[in-house]
């Protein structure tokens, strides 16, 4: 049985909405519909896709003796992408005995521009880049499976559950720098005068 299916958590500056989709959603729609026309014609197809891209925004201020440490903003859009190769009872992200961690959620970087194309290009990157991975860890996986004694625990890899949609209005950060600025200078001000503090400093952050 071959499925995609498509997980998306946004947090940004930019509006998520049924009656408005956003240019990155529909990049990612359309980058995942053509993935499943190509690797859904390879000898190994995967059975599951997922894209999930968090869009962050933070800020932070810190001061220590009444001047600034820090102050700075930033914004990033990180991808994360689940490739499985195999079935939903034996698959590549199944245990192998002696490794630790594989990858398999290892995040990059997605440009912030809202340009389809750029955004695309990282996709298919990516997802060709996981597949081949998902590829040769299920040969491992299959050789591990053969070798070793009977697990204790015989779950599947993977569970099947009907598809789920949310959607919800975004907000993004509203945190004023300049102000803060200014408070942690009056805040921390006073423990200047004790020289025998080394540090005493105060951090005011804000995330969206």
């Amino acid at each position: 049985m071959y499925r995609l299916a498509m997980c998306v958590f946004l947090v940004g500056s930019f509006p998520l909405a049924a009656q408005s989709p956003s240019t990155v959603l529909d990049a990612m729609k359309a980058e995942l519909k053509r993935e499943q026309a190509k690797l859904g014609s390879q000898p190994v197809p995967p059975y599951y896709i997922g894209y999930e891209l968090t869009e962050s925004h933070s800020a932070m201020v810190r001061g220590e003796f009444g001047g600034l440490i820090n102050s700075n903003e930033n914004r990033n859009r990180q991808l994360n992408i689940d490739v499985r190769v195999g079935d939903y009872a034996l698959d590549n992200t199944r245990e192998v005995r002696g490794e630790f961690n594989f990858g398999q959620y290892n995040s990059a970087p997605v440009p912030l521009d809202n340009d389809q194309d750029a955004i695309r290009a990282v996709l298919w990157h990516l997802t060709d880049q996981r597949y081949k991975q998902a590829l040769e860890r299920f040969t491992k996986v299959k050789t591990n499976v053969q070798v070793k004694v009977a697990a204790e625990d015989s779950s599947a890899d993977f569970s099947r559950e009907d598809p789920q949609q949310y959607f919800e209005s975004i907000s993004d950060v509203n945190f004023h720098r300049a102000i803060w600025e200014d408070k942690i200078r009056k805040y921390t001000a006073p423990f200047a005068k004790y020289t025998e503090y080394l540090s005493s400093y105060v951090v005011s952050t804000g995330r969206g």
